[in-house]
């Protein structure tokens, strides 16, 4: 209990000192009258308390802006999980089939005796309570894996790139799990141009879509690559590029075979032949080809914009994350964008990360009041080079709430989000990266969080009092039902019957006065 309220208590207290020469029935009626209003204030000094009382906290749940946390948010319990590698390793993506059957890809940097610098392939499965590496083919000396797919348990895609010394050019990665091992499928020539792919959505065994970008060796000039397979073979389809430079696609996702979202970042030449400025990129199929639809951005060339990923839940419900440099001149940080498209137009969805260098890599969905973006922060000691933290966000219907988690790294981020299909709640896994702090390795960052560790609900700021309480409810308290109901009746007795007692004895005091 707080000071303030003992001391309103106190005051309050009847300044007569007489009380106990009193009759004892006098004393008895004051004493129920006390009892009753005593306890009539229980719930409202309960509803004080519980306003006063700041919500215990968890080192895996830090909140950077409780102001913009819902009043009943409840905020997840995310545990970082060993890392199954002892290699330095990244991980762009993750993919969840069940809750015991998940997919994490990337690469390691492991370095060979008979090369100088190797990049291998990373795929990592979750299966028995346990994560472990899993063979991938490597055909070229550097190989990355960037997106994955689930059809199935023994139907898995991942897309990715790798660099072939024979070729001396970058070319696309796609592989296929079949339940027992993974196998490279033979991608589409591009001739002599260079390629590489993002990610990729399964919509059936015969509907995939894999997204990328595709150009010149030398880098002058990029295109946006579209690839499908149909259950015997990938396909190449001609792409909109609204960009005279640089046109490339990073996110793809599916509502049905005629609803498809791809997204990304274009930008045309200036007269100097340098790059302008970077701007959103959104594209959709509807069953027979893919147009560019308008997304927000910056004007002229002093912005940046991008984005990363894209998850379609309905055909008025997509959401789109990334970010974007209100300055390029200026010496201020990035803010991560989120989007999000109505059935009619992109729109600009605020959050609470407004004046902080945030930057969003990867978004997912189970429903509109479920969806889960990540990336990282930079807090206020970061010079938005290194110090940045992984963090999670997520949409409740109404507005993005922070889920920072907390790692001990120099430098970290997150890039893939996947949720557990089928489970009550929200059963999550993100991955990605972080630097030690010792030796500045990189490494695997694999984070999850299941719904029996939700923690208990954040109150943001205290309920505002309702101007006509009713019933039974406290100011700002909502109703609690028939046992309230019940608790008000007996004190409303209680109250009566002091009464009577101080009647009763005022009666008798006063007879006895007269004898």
């Amino acid at each position: 209990m707080n000071r303030y309220t003992c001391e309103a208590r106190n005051g309050a207290r009847p300044k007569s000192t007489n009380i106990c020469k009193c009759d004892l029935r006098l004393s008895v009626a004051l004493i129920c009258l006390l009892l009753a209003n005593a306890a009539s204030a229980v719930p409202h000094k309960a509803a004080a308390l519980s306003q006063s009382i700041a919500p215990p906290s968890t080192s895996h749940n830090t909140q950077l802006y409780p102001a913009y946390q819902p009043e009943q948010y409840r905020p997840s319990i995310w545990r970082v999980v060993d890392s199954p590698i002892i290699q330095p390793g990244t991980l762009n993506a993750v993919a969840a089939i069940s809750a015991d059957d998940v997919w994490a890809v990337g690469y390691d940097d492991t370095i060979f005796s008979s090369s100088p610098l190797s990049v291998k392939s990373l795929i990592l499965h979750r299966d028995r309570g346990r994560w472990s590496t899993v063979r991938s083919p490597n055909p070229g000396v550097l190989n990355e894996i960037r997106g994955i797919a689930a059809v199935a348990k023994n139907d898995v895609w991942a897309v990715g790139v790798y660099y072939e010394l024979t070729e001396e050019r970058q070319q696309a990665l796609i592989l296929h799990w079949d339940g027992t091992l993974w196998s490279q499928i033979e991608s589409p020539s591009l001739g002599s141009n260079a390629a590489g792919l993002d990610d990729v959505v399964a919509i059936s065994a015969n509907d995939i879509w894999a997204v990328g970008a595709y150009g010149m060796a030398d880098g002058k000039q990029s295109f946006a690559l579209l690839e499908h397979w149909d259950g015997t073979q990938w396909t190449i389809f001609p792409s909109p590029n609204p960009g005279s430079r640089v046109n490339g696609l990073d996110g793809v996702s599916a509502v049905s075979p005629d609803d498809v979202w791809a997204v990304g970042t274009y930008a045309d030449y200036q007269e100097d032949g340098g790059f302008g400025a970077f701007k959103t990129l959104a594209m959709h199929w509807d069953g027979s080809k893919w147009e560019v639809v308008h997304s927000p951005n910056g004007e002229g060339y002093s912005h940046a914009y991008e984005l990363r990923d894209v998850t379609a839940i309905a055909r008025d419900d997509v959401w789109a994350v990334g970010s974007y440099l209100p300055d390029i001149g200026a010496n201020v940080p990035y803010q991560m964008l989120t989007l999000h498209w109505d059935g009619s137009e992109w729109k600009v969805i605020p959050n609470a990360f407004s004046t902080q260098s945030t930057m969003l890599a990867g978004v997912t969905a189970t429903s509109a009041r479920d969806v889960w973006a990540v990336g990282n922060y930079c807090p206020a000691e970061c010079d938005n080079r290194s110090g940045h933290s992984p963090m999670t966000m997520h949409w409740d219907g109404d507005r993005w709430n922070a889920e920072p988690i907390d790692v001990v790294s120099s430098d970290s981020y997150l890039s893939g989000v996947a949720v557990v299909p089928g489970v009550t709640g929200a059963e999550v896994w993100v991955v990605g990266d972080l630097k030690t702090v010792v030796d500045f390795r990189v490494q695997v960052l694999i984070a999850h969080s299941a719904p029996e560790e939700a923690a208990p609900p954040v109150v943001a700021s205290p309920p505002a009092p309702t101007s006509e309480p009713s019933g039974n409810s406290a100011p700002g308290m909502p109703r609690t039902g028939a046992g309230m109901d019940i608790i008000t009746l007996y004190l409303a007795l209680l109250s009566l019957l002091g009464m009577l007692l101080l009647l009763v004895g005022v009666s008798l005091q006063g007879r006895d006065s007269h004898m």
